[in-house]
């Protein structure tokens, strides 16, 4: 019973006892069988469970990577959102600030007009008629800009709608000058129509290519020193089917700064008209 006993002590739960008298001391031994028994079940329940533990565990550290993997590429997604939305306000303050700006060409021609007609009452009819037509045109340029103002879903989106149309530059050009002479007149600054061809059609949106030209002359005249000129000129560059507008003054030009402004505006204008194109197709 004694080697029995110290077997089990060591852990060996498969020992024997050879007594089967019913005594005592056999149930003694039985006793030693049944206690060896248990344990035995015991010490397999705790490695179960350790294992399984262990096994919890590293599901546990595989679930916390993962999970952690899942937060940072959140986080990532949250920032590039965030850079987005912020790249959106900027173009969305962009595109207010150029909009203020086009509003004051028309509104300066308008009150311009207007000033004249009222300051001279003997104005022959066909001047006041050709005066009254600036006027509307000058009004339906500020109700065009101020649509694509309120379009704050389009802004938002940095989508502008644009409707491609064939369109006379020559058109476009003599609107241009005709709605900037009162402004150029008062600065005693000539404006100089240079072209080689007057019979140029381009595709393209009329009211913003309006718009942008009308603010490289408009500030040509603002920029330009008083008694100097403004020469405007575009040519047919047939070997990649386009057309070239030139405006030129004689005042202090363009900063790095403002030409890098510019070439931004320009780059996401052209990229309006590919999407735009694109849609169409």
């Amino acid at each position: 019973m004694a080697d029995a006993a110290d077997e089990i002590a060591k852990g060996n739960f498969n020992t024997v006892v050879n007594y089967s008298a019913d005594d005592s001391i056999g149930l003694l031994g039985q006793s030693l069988i049944k206690m060896s028994n248990e344990l035995d079940q015991n010490f397999k329940d705790i490695n179960r469970q350790k294992l399984e533990l262990e096994d919890y565990s590293k599901n546990l550290e595989k679930k916390v990577e993962q999970r952690t993997a899942d937060l940072v590429k959140a986080n990532e997604e949250i920032n590039r959102s965030y850079q987005k939305v912020l790249e959106l306000i900027k173009e969305k303050n962009e595109f207010l600030g150029i909009a203020a700006h086009d509003l004051k060409n028309p509104l300066a021609s308008i009150k311009g007009f207007t000033n004249i007609l009222l300051e001279d009452p003997e104005l022959p009819a066909e001047m006041r008629e050709d005066f009254l037509k600036d006027i509307m045109g000058a009004s339906n340029r500020m109700f065009d800009i101020v649509t694509n103002l309120l379009d704050v879903n389009a802004i938002e989106e940095g989508k502008v709608k644009i409707k491609i149309e064939s369109t006379s530059l020559e058109l476009i050009i003599n609107q241009i000058v005709h709605s900037n002479n009162e402004l150029a007149s008062k600065k005693e600054i000539k404006i100089f129509l240079q072209v080689d061809e007057s019979n140029i059609y381009v595709k393209v949106d009329k009211n913003i290519t309006l718009q942008i030209i009308d603010n490289l002359v408009s500030n040509a005249i603002k920029f330009s020193p008083p008694g100097e000129n403004v020469y405007i000129s575009y040519r047919d560059n047939i070997d990649n089917n386009s057309v070239f507008v030139y405006v030129k003054d004689e005042g202090p030009g363009f900063t790095e700064e403002d030409k890098k402004k510019y070439l931004e505006n320009l780059h996401g204008y052209q990229q309006s008209l590919l999407q735009e194109k694109t849609l169409q197709d």
